[in-house]
């Protein structure tokens, strides 16, 4: 990772314990998408109804939300309890 040593989310996300809506970019060219769906396996202490991967094609690291994204995130809160 271009961060290196500076964030160990692998290391602290297993301890999460609240919900998760993973984003990604499938052309993000500074985190590999592997690296975000060996993050969000690892967050084990998230039950699955809770949680939520959503990988956008032809988005980068940067790129601001789109309205697909936006749609995915309200349909994803509707089904939290």
């Amino acid at each position: 990772s271009v961060a290196g040593p500076i964030f160990q989310s692998i290391t602290k996300i297993p301890q999460l314990k609240s919900c998760l809506f993973h984003y990604h970019g499938e052309d993000d060219q500074w985190v590999p998408v592997q690296m975000g769906l060996d993050l969000f396996a690892a967050a084990t202490d998230v039950p699955e109804q809770w949680k939520a991967w959503f990988a956008q094609a032809g988005a980068l690291h940067d790129d601001p939300i789109t309205e697909a994204e936006r749609r995915k995130l309200s349909q994803w809160l509707t089904t939290i309890d």
